[in-house]
């Protein structure tokens, strides 16, 4: 007898093809009994939702095994169909389906209560934006122009889902986990990166306005007020979320981080709103002495309504941060289109207005931070350079923050240690210990310690992959996307940054004459450690080591350095020599032959030999 039962791969919304789960039903079924079907086999899942409220969709997705642990968003789906329960599903399947392929995606109905606009699949503001109709005209008065589109961007009947947690490292992590405890506002300049695509929108835009040639003053007022619009497009999502009935209860600084860390996982509520006020003011003459006093009324009208909460991380003196990530990516963009707002001779690129910007509002209420790989020591110049008036010397503002990263062993190991604290039972916390024994704790901080990005990355892969046997080959390759002359293009290698560097030298010769004391810096820390076996070189004045990420920023008596101390920075140094100064590795080679230091012999074998036989020999007299 013919089996005309259909085999079906179904995934839920925003899950990993890892949790795939398949059912087999009649082909002469429809739609209708395929969401009853997937309902009862996800009982969990969906013991909240009604079969009839579930939202099938047709799709073909490969499942890949090396993307399995990564989640698959319906809204990032080109090509899909949303099925109807009378649909039969003979005619929409074939019978030559492709195997190891996802079919069905399945998409919970939307959260009615959620305070903010979440992730779906058609735009979050469609009674906004849908462009068959003409937009309400607008009254001339802007502040009531601004508060009619906000009232019409919230008003009932937006869809919401559910919103997923997150994860990052290093200066990021550092700046969300600030966030977390002080209320504020994140930004990054990045297109695809964590938060919201609207500060990333804003650059375009602003690019897009620069190719009119309108001149740098014009195009400084002009970013500088369409920073203005970014700004309140974010207060005002605030505002909303704190208007909710017993937020004070529900709705904290963390969340309020998270919130703008993952919007990805929403349909980006704060891109929206900026996009609608963008479009309908942008072209309209719009003068800042129109449109500040409105951002700066919001914005206080914000603090004031957190004060009256009586949130314990806020009072009524209280500063909001700001936190402008990737700033880099500004500092690089049109360096000669924007210029200082109080010495119109010194040209500026798009960060300066969009700082400059922000400080209009937020005036002395705000703490403004930015980060970024790669930041210029021109950016302490162009930040100086974003607010109006000159700025006196010995100011009180300390201008470098020192990450101290791995201080020792043991700080690895309480990382390890604080991370266990946060699972359910004893068996998962010896599961950790298993996966990361303490010669995995050891070779982490012998080959990866500094900077805290690369061994909390590889703390998080070891973690990931499960398997007790993986540990030393993650950090081989942790090491090596760090250092390897083949891994240039990957982000993070140090070699890339190296020739970035020579890339923007090509371009702006004069701004980067130092290059050349960068290579001879670095030509040094290599002779050194082949000849002295010095793994640590303190400097008074190279920045631009820590603008390309081989140097460190430390303090030493109220007094900040340049430090060279990592080892994988010495690696990279030598892989880069290799390639471009050959010379100077076979000089230090053969200082390393001459040299009366054992260690410096012992660094020799480890650089010379192949991993496998060094670790043959490692405990063991070669005389045995």
């Amino acid at each position: 007898m013919t089996d005309n039962r259909l085999s079906l791969w179904c995934l839920v919304d925003g899950k990993p093809t890892s949790k795939a789960f398949s059912v087999k039903i009649a082909s002469d079924d429809t739609v209708d009994g395929l969401k009853k079907l997937i309902k009862a086999e996800s009982a969990v899942e969906f013991k909240d939702v009604d079969a009839n409220d579930l939202t099938l969709w047709r799709v073909s997705i490969t499942v890949v095994a090396e993307d399995k642990h990564i989640a698959i968003l319906l809204n990032e789906i080109d090509s899909k169909t949303e099925l109807v329960p009378t649909d039969d599903l003979s005619d929409i399947f074939e019978d030559n389906r492709p195997k190891k392929t996802i079919h069905i995606l399945v998409q919970r109905p939307p959260l009615v209560h959620a305070p903010i606009s979440a992730r779906v699949s058609t735009p979050l503001s469609d009674h906004l934006s849908d462009e068959s109709r003409p937009g309400a005209p607008l009254s001339g008065d802007l502040r009531v122009d601004i508060k009619k589109i906000a009232d019409k961007f919230f008003a009932t009947g937006s869809k919401h889902a559910d919103f997923l947690d997150m994860s990052g490292c290093g200066k990021t992590r550092s700046v969300i986990e600030l966030l977390c405890l002080q209320w504020g506002f994140y930004f990054n300049a990045a297109e695809k990166d964590l938060g919201s695509s609207d500060l990333s929108q804003l650059a375009e835009f602003l690019d897009a306005k620069t190719m009119e040639e309108q001149g740098p003053p014009q195009n400084t007022v002009f970013a500088s007020n369409m920073t203005l619009v970014l700004f309140l497009s974010r207060i005002l999502v605030l505002k909303y979320c704190l208007q909710i009935p017993d937020c004070r209860q529900t709705f904290s600084s963390a969340s309020w981080a998270v919130l703008q860390v993952c919007p990805h996982m929403f349909q980006d509520v704060f891109a929206g709103l900026f996009s609608i006020l963008y479009n309908r003011l942008e072209g309209l003459t719009i003068f800042e002495l129109a449109l500040r006093p409105i951002v700066r009324d919001e914005f206080l009208s914000v603090q004031e309504t957190l004060a009256t909460h009586a949130y314990p991380n806020f009072s009524s003196g209280t500063k909001l941060r700001l936190v402008v990530d990737e700033a880099q990516i500004l500092g690089d963009n049109g360096s000669e289109l924007f210029q200082s707002s109080f010495m119109e001779t010194d040209p500026q690129p798009m960060l300066s207005p969009i700082l400059n910007g922000f400080r209009k509002a937020g005036d002395q209420d705000l703490t403004i931070i930015y980060c970024g790989v790669g930041l210029s020591i021109q950016t302490l110049h162009w930040a100086l350079g974003s607010g109006h008036g000159v700025k006196e010397e010995g100011s009180s503002t300390f201008l470098y923050l020192e990450f101290p990263g791995w201080t020792c062993r043991d700080s690895v190991q309480s990382y390890i240690d604080r991370l266990k604290e946060q699972l359910p039972n004893v068996e998962s916390k010896a599961t950790v210990d298993t996966l990361i024994p303490p010669a995995a704790v050891n070779m982490l901080y012998k080959r990866l310690r500094g900077r805290f990005r690369p061994i909390v990355t590889a703390i998080e892969e070891i973690l990931r992959t499960g398997d007790p046997a993986k540990w030393e080959a993650i950090i081989d390759d942790i090491e090596n996307i760090i250092v390897s002359w083949k891994e240039q293009e990957r982000r993070g290698n140090l070699t890339g940054e190296l020739l970035r560097l020579e890339t923007k030298i090509d371009k702006h010769p004069k701004k980067f004459a130092s290059f050349s004391s960068i290579k001879e810096t670095l030509g040094l820390f290599l002779y050194r450690h082949c000849l002295l076996d010095a793994t640590e070189i303190v400097l008074e004045n190279e920045a631009r080591l820590v603008e390309v990420a081989f140097g460190r920023i430390k303090i030493f008596g109220g007094t900040a350095r340049t430090v060279l101390d990592e080892p994988f920075a010495l690696k990279a140094t030598f892989n880069y020599f290799r390639e471009k100064d050959p010379s100077l590795v076979s000089a230090a080679e053969r200082a390393m032959l001459h040299s009366d230091n054992p260690s410096v012999h012992g660094n020799m074998w480890e650089a010379m030999m192949p991993p496998v036989l060094v670790e043959t020999f490692k405990s063991r007299p070669l005389s045995s």
